[in-house]
């Protein structure tokens, strides 16, 4: 009876190896899909990255505690780390849920001499055999991890470039070169503003100064008194070149003097002033403001 039970009990318990096997390689499978859904569902920031694939290690290990240390320049001889991240599992420390610290300079962690020896080679250290424990693919799971980390360090240059190309087009929008019709209008403005300056004598008062003077009180009357919202542009724009042009080619006189000039000159039977008999004594010089700034206006 015993001979005839003992094959059925080494089939059952063969059956139970495999069953374990491949619950194993099940559970194996599984985690990595975890990881892989993970890594390339969070790739903006590099903290919470490194945060995941810390837990998953100490899940797939079962280890008490996990550090990362990411290299300043992989290209450098000297061995540097920029970061470091440090998580402790729940079951060393009872009182306090998974936490994790990021220590800038950890006396402990980055000088010592095993993390150098990995950073350096490249090889792990003190493992007696990493690709046979079933518990863990060491290989998959680090490209999944480093595929995740140059991912989001990747991710991270882009926005960085995105907001300097952003910084770009709008510097540019407000600084980018004028059009030729803009130009074409400015140097129309300019040699009209020339025109009238050279139009006006070099007397004592009613000048270029005071007429540039005359203008810039007008503007800020326009302004500041809400002129805007009553007149129309062709009212604003009449304004402002009655104010540059209301005493061109002012001779430095009034009109009373024209006007006596006139009177004694007839008495005299001499010819008198030429703005009198052009325009009467009434608002000479008014007058002779009025026609030079249409002449100027009509003027190519």
């Amino acid at each position: 009876v015993l001979q005839m039970y003992l094959p059925f009990c080494g089939i059952s318990i063969s059956n139970a190896k495999l069953f374990s096997e491949s619950r194993k390689e099940y559970e194996r499978s599984r985690a990595l899909l975890e990881v892989v859904n993970d890594l390339f569902e969070e790739q903006t920031d590099l903290e919470k990255i490194v945060r995941k694939i810390m837990q998953r290690a100490l899940t797939l290990l079962q280890c008490e505690r996990c550090s990362v240390l990411l290299l300043d320049d992989i290209h450098s001889p000297v061995v540097k780390f920029s970061k470091t991240f440090e998580l402790m599992s729940p079951l060393c420390n009872m009182d306090h849920d998974i936490s994790m610290e990021k220590l800038s300079c950890s006396d402990w962690l980055i000088n010592n001499s095993i993390a150098e020896l990995v950073a350096s080679t490249g090889l792990p250290v003190n493992i007696s055999d990493v690709c046979q424990d079933p518990r863990f693919d060491a290989e998959a799971f680090v490209i999944f991890c480093g595929l995740g980390i140059n991912n989001t360090m990747m991710y991270n240059q882009v926005k960085k470039m995105w907001a300097k190309q952003s910084v770009a087009l709008d510097m540019l929008s407000y600084h980018a070169t004028c059009s030729k019709v803009e130009v074409d209008l400015l140097k129309v403005l300019c040699r009209w503003l020339l025109t009238v300056r050279k139009n006006y004598r070099t007397v004592a008062y009613h000048n270029w100064r005071h007429a540039f003077n005359v203008s810039q009180c007008m503007f800020v009357m326009i302004t500041t008194a809400g002129f805007q919202e009553v007149l129309s542009d062709a009212e604003i724009l009449a304004l402002m070149v009655g104010c540059m042009c209301h005493d061109l080619d002012h001779r430095g006189t009034n009109n009373a003097f024209q006007a006596k000039f006139a009177t004694a000159a007839t008495q005299l039977k001499m010819t008198g002033s030429a703005l009198a008999l052009l325009y009467g004594t009434s608002a000479t010089l008014e007058h002779h403001h009025f026609n030079h700034a249409v002449m100027i206006l009509q003027s190519e």
